[in-house]
């Protein structure tokens, strides 16, 4: 406990020190019209010392001085008064470099404002909490009206407009798929191949193009489901025996296991 109240002293002997040394030179410079160098020739400080000393407010000097010395002791008042104006370090930046012509990086102005909010204790601006929503939970509630919170769901729709209508055309065609309702796919289709979206016209158009094989998918029970994979087989046959025989073979190989199967015997017999 000792060691902090003698440290705090120390530095409150430092500022009071510093202040005295200010005032000295100001009066120097502005009553006496002292020059710099005679001024840093008489004190035992550099030149540069005695430019950060000529401008700005005493006290803000005094307490920005403790941990280093910056160029931008002298804006540090209007600095101060930024940060009470809740301005952004990159704002702050933005009028040094346009307004007040000093040439300095970002990066120092960012840090010698942590060190001012930090001397004087000012209050930073509550934040507030900023909640993210994944385009996968947007999607998976626009396809197949997965569970999504109603507040989250509200902003996304009050930032981005036309989610409602894009949920409403997705849920029309998932019904119609789902009930194999050719009717109401083909209203699908006349309603949206004008929409507002132009992917979703683009399909709309497609499906017309094609549109009896689509119909007949929609409502038959019949697919060709059953011959997925066939041709990565036929392949895989045809690559084995390269070089060893021609199409009979091929043919054989490909249609009497599918025969004797039939009859009920083991097909695993035409693999040795």
């Amino acid at each position: 406990m000792n060691r902090t109240v003698k440290k705090t002293e120390k530095l409150s002997d430092r500022e009071k020190e510093r202040r005295a040394l200010i005032i000295e030179v100001r009066l120097l410079l502005y009553e006496k019209h002292y020059s710099e160098r005679a001024i840093a020739q008489k004190m035992n400080v550099s030149r540069n010392t005695i430019r950060r000393m000529r401008e700005g407010d005493i006290e803000l000097l005094c307490k920005t001085s403790r941990n280093a010395r910056s160029r931008l002791d002298p804006y540090a008042t209007r600095m101060h008064q930024w940060i009470l104006e809740e301005k952004t370090a990159r704002e702050m930046h933005r009028l040094l470099r346009e307004d007040l012509k000093v040439n300095i990086g970002y990066t120092q102005v960012s840090l010698y404002r942590s060190k001012l909010s930090e001397a004087f204790h000012l209050e930073k601006p509550q934040l507030i909490p900023y909640r993210t929503v994944s385009r996968q939970v947007i999607l998976r509630h626009i396809w197949s009206d997965a569970p999504m919170d109603e507040i989250d769901w509200r902003d996304c729709c009050n930032q981005y407009l036309k989610l409602p209508a894009l949920k409403s055309i997705t849920h029309h065609f998932r019904a119609a798929m789902t009930n194999k309702d050719a009717d109401d796919f083909l209203d699908w289709m006349n309603e949206n191949k004008s929409c507002q979206f132009s992917h979703m016209c683009a399909l709309v158009k497609g499906l017309y193009r094609d549109l009896d094989a689509v119909m007949q998918g929609i409502s038959s029970p019949f697919n060709n489901g059953f011959v997925e994979g066939t041709v990565n087989k036929l392949k895989m046959i045809k690559r084995v025996m390269y070089g060893r025989a021609d199409y009979p073979l091929l043919r054989a190989k490909v249609i009497l296991p599918y025969y004797y199967q039939m009859k009920g015997c083991n097909p695993a017999i035409f693999n040795h």
